[in-house]
């Protein structure tokens, strides 16, 4: 279906909300580029209790489709480095491996972009390949050079490109690079909880790490943790935060009460993000953009304003 009224009602968002300079060079590619080819064969659309629907772009009414296109939100296009919609009959479990970003995040990087017509630009992490749609039809297509490691992300986004008219070079969190992403962890994942120092109840929901912002700060609370989901053969969910440098966890159960976490190790992993979580809620959720950081030979240090909950240092050495 022609999708151009939806591509200028993104473009008109976009300017409305301060993201596209009025005059912005880039909205006549925001008004040209088709997202929705970018989005084959489908998407994850997130579901309670940490699942994700498959919808497919051949499943699914192409006034459907063109409407998730075209929402200002970042779309699963990958879980657990393999799995895409089209293989998926059902709401399936998985972490996020590839993604379209959302719109605003995209467009705003390239606004930032100190870039003019003859500069060539090199894009680490083709993704989808909407971004590279992008900076071709604004720069010209000799003048970009994307590259991806992952071979089936490259494929589809080389497919979409030549779809949407450009060509361009493609090679071999946001999502982690793929030579940084955690291994998942395998075994009696119940065994590695098994014996706990503390039990209390939670003052705030696990499940909160499954919205992108509060994922990112208990990254900078507790570096290398990782939030694990386990479902008994009776249905039942359980959740871990897993610290497997420091030998660390923290086990969630719920019941009509709510929350229950049991920690172990040398460190308590949860108490640590659930001071980010608390702090960053109380000062009113704060996003992504209310961040600085500042970078030394020593450390790397994040903050948001001048909570002392909020500061985070990553010492290198």
């Amino acid at each position: 279906m022609d999708t151009v009224p939806e591509r200028r009602a993104l473009a008109a968002r976009l300017t409305a909300s301060g993201v596209l300079r009025p005059d912005s060079p880039w909205r006549p590619a925001v008004e040209a580029v088709q997202r929705e080819l970018f989005l084959n064969p489908g998407v994850f659309l997130p579901l309670d209790g940490g699942l994700w629907q498959p919808v497919t772009a051949l499943g699914t009414p192409p006034r459907e489709w063109a409407r998730i296109a075209y929402r200002d939100e970042s779309l699963a296009t990958q879980l657990d480095g393999h799995l895409t919609a089209d293989q998926a009959t059902g709401p399936v479990a998985g972490v996020p491996t590839s993604s379209s970003t959302t719109p605003t995040t995209v467009v705003g990087m390239l606004e930032q972009l100190d870039v003019g017509e003859g500069d060539s630009v090199l894009e680490i992490g083709t993704g989808t390949g909407y971004s590279g749609a992008l900076m071709c039809h604004r720069l010209g297509e000799d003048n970009v050079t994307t590259v991806e490691v992952d071979p089936r992300v490259a494929a589809r986004a080389d497919a979409a490109l030549e779809e949407s008219g450009y060509s361009t070079w493609t090679a071999p969190p946001f999502m982690h690079a793929r030579d940084q992403a955690l291994i998942p962890l395998a075994g009696d994942l119940s065994a590695r909880a098994a014996y706990a120092d503390t039990e209390r109840p939670a003052r705030i929901a696990p499940v909160l790490l499954d919205e992108w912002m509060p994922a990112f700060l208990a990254q900078l609370a507790v570096p290398g943790a990782q939030l694990v989901r386990a479902t008994a053969a009776d249905g039942t969910l359980s959740l871990y935060l897993f610290d497997s440098e420091r030998e660390s966890f923290a086990a969630f159960t719920r019941d009509t009460a709510g929350w229950t976490v049991r920690q172990g190790g040398p460190i308590a992993v949860w108490d640590a993000v659930e001071e980010t979580l608390a702090a960053w809620q109380d000062a009113g959720g704060p996003d992504i953009a209310s961040i600085r950081l500042r970078i030394t030979q020593q450390a790397h240090v994040y903050r948001i304003g001048d909570h002392p909950s909020l500061r985070w240092e990553h010492r290198l050495t």
